[in-house]
């Protein structure tokens, strides 16, 4: 879609171009990471070769690879930074799975109504959900993020309630349990969480400590906590646990919605109340009528040969009487 009326307008809608620009720069810079661990060293002159770009745009995404720590700078190439220095900043996570969290964002605003208390946690796909909530109106959003709290802020019919504690630049969140009691008093309907992993044993899983310990007492004021990863986080482990899958206690269930990058693939995650746009099918032989159903038995269309009209000497009365009047 091009364009979309607005005050009986047309304005162009260049986010949609704006978004496969960015799925293929996070893409590409991905997969300069892999080859970079993989080499061990690579020049800017095979990279352009290999992704058919120019050197002054590989340089350029070394040089963003090399601000988030991922690789490291040589003179015309790049190294493989040290593993102490790959600390994921918000803008790095970003740039990653981006289609996959456009989904994800989109399918999850879906969920929630206008008038709904929510939390939506730090993780950059809850950033992605609340890009998806400036047109609803009476929500309230709960957020330990800066980010999400800074994408909100010209959503007039939003109001964005931000827990203290302590800024973590890296991820742009408030840490620390400071602000349980301000924000006890909400009935929070549903919470949104991102996660670095996610399995059957450890659950839902930060990578940090103290993200965990925010995000245990968020899922615990939530009525359903709701897990929004794609599929590269399934068997992942982080460093500290924060949800059960097995987690349920009457008005408190643990739902999980993962988007699946391709069609048809099934994990075993239990609690998933809401279905996966596209990953539903029916139940074999209810989609479609069964066989001859769809038209009608033969013969069964058009009347009977004497039966759309009644029986011979039926519409009078019988013969023997008529003769009797006309003899009377």
């Amino acid at each position: 879609m091009k364009y979309i009326e607005s005050n009986q307008k047309q304005t162009k809608l260049p986010r949609v171009v704006s978004m496969a620009r960015e799925l293929a720069v996070a893409e590409r810079r991905q997969e300069i990471v892999r080859l970079v661990n993989q080499a061990g060293r690579v020049a800017v002159a095979d990279l352009g070769a290999e992704f058919d770009v120019s050197e002054v745009t590989i340089r350029a995404d070394l040089q963003a690879l090399a601000d988030y720590n991922l690789v490291v700078r040589t003179h015309g190439g790049a190294v493989p930074a040290s593993p102490g220095l790959q600390v994921l900043s918000l803008a790095m996570r970003r740039q990653q799975q981006v289609q996959e969290k456009c989904q994800i964002g989109l399918a999850a605003a879906g969920l929630i109504a206008d008038g709904d208390a929510i939390i939506l946690d730090s993780s950059s796909t809850a950033l992605s959900i609340a890009g998806n909530l400036k047109n609803h109106r009476y929500l309230t959003v709960i957020t330990n993020s800066v980010s999400v709290a800074q994408e909100l802020l010209d959503a007039p019919g939003v109001t964005v309630v931000v827990t203290g504690g302590t800024l973590r630049r890296e991820t742009m969140s408030l840490v620390g349990t400071e602000w349980l009691e301000v924000v006890r008093k909400f009935n929070v309907q549903k919470g949104f969480f991102g996660a670095h992993g996610i399995s059957l044993a450890e659950g839902l899983t930060d990578v940090s400590a103290d993200e965990a310990e925010v995000k245990r007492p968020m899922v615990a004021m939530c009525r359903q906590a709701i897990a929004v990863l794609d599929a590269t986080k399934w068997g992942r482990a982080g460093l500290a646990s924060f949800a059960s899958l097995e987690q349920q206690a009457g008005y408190r269930i643990l739902d999980v919605a993962i988007q699946y990058p391709t069609p048809n693939t099934q994990y075993p995650i239990p609690n998933t109340q809401y279905p996966i746009p596209n990953t539903q099918h029916p139940i074999p032989n209810t989609q479609y009528p069964i066989p001859n159903t769809q038209h009608p038995i033969p013969n069964t269309q058009y009347p009977i040969p004497n039966t759309q009209h009644p029986i011979p000497n039926t519409q009078h009365p019988l013969h023997r009487s008529h003769t009797h009047h006309v003899r009377f």
